[in-house]
């Protein structure tokens, strides 16, 4: 009896390790969730992110303290309950986050323009670029890019001392969603932009490098209001490996109820940005992708623009 007791005390003390350790990282995603909602204008989902992170936090104390404290129906249960109940509000916070058709309400000429920084299409020359994110929003297109950072091989950065351990790896990675394309008569344009120091400030840059595109089938110039600045002169130093591009486009057709086919095109990949100890010298990046269902209609297309801070 006393075997199997020590036995139970021990499976506790690993449900509760484990426990903890999710813990730690759903309280950190949540955080991170509660800051790009703010950011996105979403109060009740930035409201509800904050209270998943302090229902995760104290979830997380208690799994911690049922490390030394084994019992299934004292802390750790507690810690269980607290995951159950962070979890069903993450869920409702996923819930009230904006679809794309309420980022665009709240973007246009009668939005709050809530957002940090703010986006406004608010005088005559943003007609174009109000109805081409408007077609976006309707017809589904998506695209995201995103800054990552993780810790470098120390086989590949063999350095000495603590600067081995203070290596990273950092990556530039994108993707874009196209739905519902019809093989023989869609086109598409994209491009990857970079922005630093000197090159405006986050709500209206002004320049910056390309660094990636992506076309299929353009037959037409790009429309004008999508048109950036020309790019600044090449940086002596680079701060991103040209070489490293990855690029990768790939299919996905599905059968619908009514017995019609729709096929979705996929875009990733990502580029790999030059090691630093400190902060990155690129401030910024910008996805924009102009998506054509008909080629053959030049006025009638879609644009998103995506702007990611290096933080």
């Amino acid at each position: 009896m006393a075997t199997v007791i020590e036995i139970g005390r021990a499976t506790v003390r690993v449900g509760a390790v484990m426990g903890a350790v999710a813990g730690i990282y759903d309280t950190a995603q949540a955080v991170f969730a509660s800051r790009r909602t703010w950011a996105n204008g979403d109060t009740t989902a930035r409201n509800a992110y904050s209270a998943t992170a302090f229902i995760s936090l104290i979830g997380t104390i208690y799994a911690i303290y049922a490390v030394f404290s084994p019992a299934l129906f004292g802390p750790l249960g507690i810690a269980i309950t607290l995951a159950i109940g962070a979890y069903s509000t993450k869920k409702w916070a996923e819930s009230k986050e904006s679809t794309p058709l309420e980022r665009w309400a709240r973007r246009c000429y009668f939005g709050k323009a809530n957002e940090t920084p703010a986006i406004h299409w608010e005088f005559p020359e943003h007609a174009d670029i109000a109805f081409a994110a408007l077609n976006a929003a309707t017809l589904g297109v998506e695209a995201g890019v995103k800054f990552e950072t993780q810790r470098a091989d120390p086989t590949l950065t063999a350095k000495i001392g603590w600067i081995a351990q203070a290596a990273t790896e950092q990556k530039l990675t994108f993707k874009i969603l196209l739905p519902n394309i019809n093989a023989s008569s869609y086109s598409y344009h994209w491009s990857l932009t970079v922005h630093r120091h000197g090159d405006g400030v986050p709500s209206n840059y002004t320049s910056g490098e390309i660094i990636a595109t992506g076309s299929h089938a353009v037959l037409h110039p790009l429309p004008t209001s999508q048109k950036k600045p020309s790019s600044r002169p090449s940086r002596k130093v680079k701060d991103y490996r040209a070489d490293t591009l990855i690029q990768n486009t790939s299919k996905k057709s599905a059968v619908l109820h009514s017995g019609d086919s729709t096929t979705t095109e996929f875009i990733t990949g990502h580029i790999e940005l030059t090691p630093s100890l400190g902060r990155h010298s690129i401030q910024a990046a910008t996805l924009n992708v102009t998506y054509w269902p008909d080629r053959n209609s030049p006025e009638a297309y879609a644009n998103l623009e995506i702007l990611e801070t290096h933080k």
